[in-house]
């Protein structure tokens, strides 16, 4: 049932945003001359979409990303990170789904490496390794027996 459920919703946002193709096919090609703006990083994903739409980039230029484009990646962002495997994130219950109890195992793993990426890496990962571990142990109800257990206020309606 997990599976079912939480599966469909990033398998049908990954690579079909309108937002990302509008942005794309809206954008300029301009030669680079310093930097400037945000870099986006590079991406398989929006790689290949500014492959499709925008074609080949020559040396020394860039596409500078139209708002549409922007909002677009920021969706393939949230996206991303709704796929990773812990607690109620999508990534969590699909893991748990396939895997069973061993999506514990592989959600602490998952927040471990957040943590060495944030202090190897990029300090925002450590951000998101709290938020992760909020979502995973601190707010996460756990099921007794394969069970939600509601509280019995909530159960008797009230």
């Amino acid at each position: 049932m997990l599976l079912d459920v939480d599966l469909p919703g990033p398998d049908r946002r990954f690579g079909r945003d309108p937002f990302l193709v509008y942005g794309f096919q809206h954008s300029e090609m301009k030669l680079l001359q310093g930097e400037a703006g945000i870099n986006l990083g590079s991406s398989l994903l929006l790689s290949l979409v500014n492959w499709l739409v925008v074609g080949p980039v020559p040396e020394g230029y860039d596409v500078v990303i139209h708002p549409a484009g922007f909002a677009g990646w920021i969706g393939l962002l949230i996206t991303s990170l709704n796929l990773l495997p812990v607690g109620q994130l999508d990534g969590g219950h699909v893991a748990y789904a396939l895997l069973g109890e061993k999506q514990n195992k592989i959600s602490k793993l998952v927040f471990m490496g957040l943590l060495v990426l944030g202090v190897i890496g990029w300090e925002g990962w450590l951000v998101w390794g709290l938020l992760l571990f909020l979502m995973d142990y601190a707010i996460h109800l756990q099921s007794i027996g394969g069970f939600l257990w509601i509280p019995s206020v909530r159960s008797s309606g009230g």
